[in-house]
């Protein structure tokens, strides 16, 4: 993954955040939130155009969330139909929204290793066999902020699509 651009969010001068890049969040921050955090709350759409909301337990490396699951999950089925997902996270003092595709892959051993070393450093297991299919979402755009630094912290990443 690339480096993103970086610059503000589109937030109603009402709010108060400063236009400026003073207070904007650093990419390797943000990107170290998403891979330590505990809990992914996932938003899908369903084939009726209904959100679909569910906290998950996930791995996540370099910012690139890692989502495995049942795939008699609503969400696992609602990916089926359509990739588009956002998911968001609060962890570590940090507000974040990752807006993306999700794209069906087994992962390489390494990546196995990798995604387990993940979540064993999180939770109490890790996946077990040998690599199955898993959700990966690679981020579009990615907004995060601060909460107790509002006024200067609103920050959106955006990476070039991949073919």
């Amino acid at each position: 993954m690339s480096e993103p651009m970086r610059d503000r969010p589109t937030i109603p001068s009402t709010y108060g955040v400063n236009q400026g890049p003073a207070g904007m969040l650093e990419w390797g921050k943000v990107s170290a939130t998403v891979d330590s955090s505990d809990i992914y709350w996932v938003a899908t759409k369903g084939h009726r155009g209904s959100a679909h909301l569910v906290p998950i337990h996930s791995a996540s490396m370099g910012g690139i969330i890692h989502l495995a699951g049942d795939p008699s999950t609503r969400w696992y089925r609602n990916l089926v139909e359509d990739g588009t997902v956002e998911v968001g996270v609060d962890h570590g003092g940090l507000q974040v929204i990752v807006r993306g595709n999700a794209r069906l892959d087994t992962p390489s051993p390494e990546e196995w290793s990798e995604m387990n070393s993940n979540l064993a450093t999180k939770y109490e297991w890790q996946l077990e066999g040998d690599p199955f299919p898993v959700w990966v979402v690679e981020p579009n755009t990615v907004i995060a902020f601060n909460p107790a630094e509002f006024a200067d912290s609103p920050t959106r990443f955006s990476f070039e699509e991949t073919a």
